[in-house]
């Protein structure tokens, strides 16, 4: 559509060229010649064609792919068979299978992608032996999208390669999507030569118009077959580009990756200019192929001792991080996604690290089968595999790629903490980082590691981490051995609405308020089950609610604490469980009450009223919809207990909790004045952790909630929202679970007549918020997908649990509203 200068136009003009046994649109210089190219005797030989004017095609081809290639990159050029470009991720024309309808062998693919690269590299040479003699321009073009996307090349040797990959490939294999780098050329060329161009043998010279060799392999195993309407061939057609302008060509590759159902089974590497293991093939049960014999088996990782091969442009930011994180033995620098992947194979390096963005499916498709034929593996930098759909070009979580599973496992638990890892000033942990803020001595801290699961939330990311301490290092018995780090950026967390996030962002701040001012007293004076907090950072606007969104995006909260590794949680906690978790609220309850002291700095720096339930914190449209809400659970669920919902109570429960909302929390805000503590504000079986020895004893964790309030609203909380069925419905075991925390509680004054009527009106509380915000997007198929979900309250993930609470609701209702 672009229109060039009308000086840039000048009449067709013949021209003789020698590019093997094809040409595309040739980029040359500004002042064309007429020439005859010079072939090698080894190479095709030199043919006759007419191209559009040379002018006109570079600029032409330099504003296409300036302009619209790296977008075919993204939304991928995908051939199928019929040769028309079909939209990525979309079925191929038609389901035609290789094999007489019996499906495509792998042998026969693989091998027709082993003479394809050949081919193509016989063009690669060729075009850099003409570009040396001066004789063709290299047609260098730069793909980047700009300023803030580093410098991508592509050259006439690249859309050279392609094609001929593509055009024969997509000619053997119809029903076969074929997803090359360089974007659709075949709009962009001109059909160079007749039917009489022929090679001195005698064969055709288009690759594209003969069948390619599919019998070089002979099989290992079980020859495979694939239905062609599952399999993709991904083409980088010449990977290195700048390593071949700069003339490093032993870096230089041409990469075909083979998948099958979005998984990678065989590939092709061809290095043109490689003179040992030039031409590496293999797949699924086929292993690999063109290795040098004599290289040795890859050495077994011993847990800390491994070569890192790592990009000669690249090697900074989130690279650098991963192997500051791993720390290497020794660093191999070389050019081209390829080329990296070579170096595994031939026994020079042992890892390869790339966590971030910039690789593609054509850059990785080839190397991860290979590697797993060798048992290596490659995968995302999470340790996922990689998705081979065409409708998914890029790797946008990088990759991971070791020549052995166990230091594959090894990287991937840094590559997957480096972003939790990470201090104020961005950089990541180091030992010296870790001394300072643990108020250890320079050197103590020989190594850490990650230990456990990492976890990745709504609202955080966590791991854990184990200190190797020197033998010489003081104060060894006081020292921190194991560390649980919780990270909350909300840049790097799911998106949420601004006032969401305002609100949410308030919660971090009481997390980080209460680590900071008010667990160091509750340790030392109370001996609360929480853990030690190490090292607190926390970092955003001091007025959150009138705080534009790009600042509270800004915001960073880092909490470095003792780890609770050898504890476990439960889902659902039994009346021995609950017990335990009792006994740790009273003492949290017990240790502030009356504490005007810890009271006022709760206020200050956590919630001056705990709870996310509270009236203060919750949209006013949920009290005004509740009916509206209820009628929708109750639709959904009525027919499990139909006699339970024909109750006119029960109909109404929804219009009945709204109407005593605000008398509810009036009556609470009355009793805090004289019974107010500290509370956790989110005690539920997701936040507390039991030691695994014969105490059994209750830590809390994750006190976003925390602040100013009664007792009694994390007592409800917890049996509503964690409690097994046989202990809510058993009157004698429930009312003495209670007795125990009133005992436990142990306040002057506070009598357990006093304590059961404030936790019925905290119940209907915090009923409030299930029947007006939970309830209604409920349904009985929901319950029974969050049956495993510890972070969902029991009431949403379980049907029997939900219909004890309407119960339960409806009686303690009708007994408030007698009085």
């Amino acid at each position: 559509q672009i229109q060039p200068p009308r000086a840039m136009v000048t009449p067709f003009i013949p021209i003789t060229l020698s590019l093997l046994s094809l040409t595309l649109l040739l980029i040359s210089s500004p002042a064309p010649k007429s020439l005859r190219l010079h072939s090698p005797p080894s190479l095709v030989p030199p043919v006759s064609c007419n191209i559009l004017p040379i002018n006109y095609v570079a600029r032409r081809q330099a504003y296409v792919h300036r302009s619209s290639l790296r977008p075919l990159r993204r939304a991928a050029s995908v051939w199928s068979s019929s040769s028309v470009p079909v939209e990525a991720g979309s079925s191929p024309s038609n389901g035609i299978q290789g094999g007489g309808g019996e499906g495509i062998r792998i042998s026969e693919l693989l091998s027709a992608c082993v003479d394809a690269s050949d081919y193509a590299a016989r063009a690669i040479v060729k075009v850099k032996s003409d570009v040396e003699a001066g004789v063709l321009d290299l047609g260098l073009v730069d793909k980047s999208l700009g300023e803030n996307e580093a410098e991508d090349p592509q050259t006439i040797a690249d859309r050279l390669s392609q094609y001929i990959i593509v055009s024969s490939l997509e000619k053997q294999f119809p029903g076969i999507s074929i997803v090359g780098e360089e974007g659709d050329l075949r709009g962009e060329r001109v059909d160079l030569f007749g039917e009489s161009g022929v090679l001195e043998s005698g064969e055709k010279m288009l690759p594209g118009k003969f069948g390619l060799k599919t019998n070089l392999l002979q099989m290992r195993g079980e020859d495979i077959l694939l239905n062609a309407n599952e399999t993709s061939i991904f083409v980088d057609p010449l990977d290195g580009t700048k390593e071949f302008t700069a003339n490093r060509l032993h870096a230089v590759s041409i990469l075909i990756g083979i998948s099958s159902k979005g998984r990678a089974i065989g590939g092709v590497m061809r290095f043109p200019f490689g003179e040992k293991n030039n031409r590496i093939y293999g797949g699924k049960g086929l292993g690999v192929m063109g290795l040098d014999p004599s290289i040795p088996p890859p050495v077994p990782f011993n847990g800390k001792d491994f070569r890192a091969v790592v990009s000669n442009s690249r090697a900074k930011g989130p690279v650098q991080d991963a192997l500051d994180l791993s720390r290497p033995t020794s660093i191999v620098n070389a050019g081209g996604a390829g080329y990296k992947i070579l170096k595994l194979l031939d026994g020079s390096a042992d890892g390869y690290v790339f966590p971030r963005p910039g690789m593609y499916l054509w850059d990785t498709g080839a190397g991860e089968a290979l590697l797993g034929e060798k048992g290596g593996k490659l995968t995302d930098r999470y340790g996922n595999w990689i998705d081979y759909t065409p409708s998914k070009l890029s790797v946008s979580d990088g990759l991971v790629a070791a020549t052995n599973q166990e230091l594959h496992e090894y990287l991937v638990k840094w590559t997957n903490v480096m972003d939790i890892l990470r201090t104020p000033s961005g950089s990541v942990f180091s030992t010296d980082w870790l001394e300072k803020v643990l108020n250890l001595n320079p050197g103590d801290v020989k190594s850490f590691h990650v230990t456990g699961d990492v976890y990745r939330g709504r609202h955080c990311s966590l791991t854990s981490l184990e200190l190797e301490l020197q033998p010489e290092a003081q104060n060894v018995s006081e020292s921190p051995l194991e560390l649980i780090v919780k990270r909350v950026c909300p840049r790097e967390l799911p998106g949420r609405p601004t006032e969401k996030l305002r609100r949410d962002l308030e919660s971090y701040k009481a997390e980080a308020g209460f680590y900071q001012y008010i667990a160091p007293v509750l340790l030392k004076e109370v001996g609360i089950r929480i853990p030690k907090p190490y090292y607190i950072h926390a970092k955003g606007p001091d007025d959150v609610v009138n705080a534009h969104e790009n600042d509270l995006l800004k915001s960073e909260f880092i909490i470095v604490t003792e780890s609770l590794r050898k504890s476990k949680q439960y889902f659902e906690l039994n009346e021995t469980l609950l017990t335990s978790a009792l006994t740790t609220l009273s003492k949290l309850h017990a240790g502030a009450y009356r504490r005007d002291d810890l009271l006022e700095t709760a206020g200050r720096e956590a919630w001056e009223r705990g709870g996310f339930w509270t009236l203060d914190k919750r949209d006013p449209n949920e009290i005004k919809n509740m009916q509206l809400s209820w009628e929708k659970f109750r639709e959904k669920f009525e027919h499990f207990d139909e006699q339970l919902f024909s109750d006119s109570g029960v109909r109404d429960l929804g219009l009945r909790i709204a109407r005593s909302a605000e008398k509810i929390d009036k009556k609470l805000a009355e009793i805090r004045k004289s019974r107010s503590t500290i509370i956790h504000g989110d005690f539920k079986t997701a936040n507390i952790f039991f030691d695994e020895d014969k105490s059994g004893e209750a830590t809390a964790i994750d006190f976003q909630w925390s602040g100013v309030g009664l007792g009694p609203m994390d007592v409800a909380y917890l049996f509503l929202s964690s409690a097994e069925l046989s202990v809510l419905t058993d009157e004698k075991k429930f009312e003495g679970l209670l007795q125990h925390y009133h005992k436990s509680l142990n306040m002057d004054g506070y009598l357990f007549d006093d304590f059961i009527s404030d936790f019925k009106l905290c119940v209907l509380d915090y009923a409030r918020v299930v029947i007006g915000y939970m309830w209604p997007s409920a349904s009985p198929e929901r319950c029974v997908a969050r049956a495993g979900e510890l972070g969902a309250c029991t009431h949403n993930r379980s049907i029997p649990h939900a219909l004890w609470l309407v119960k339960y609701l409806h009686n303690l209702l009708s007994e408030y509203e007698k009085e």
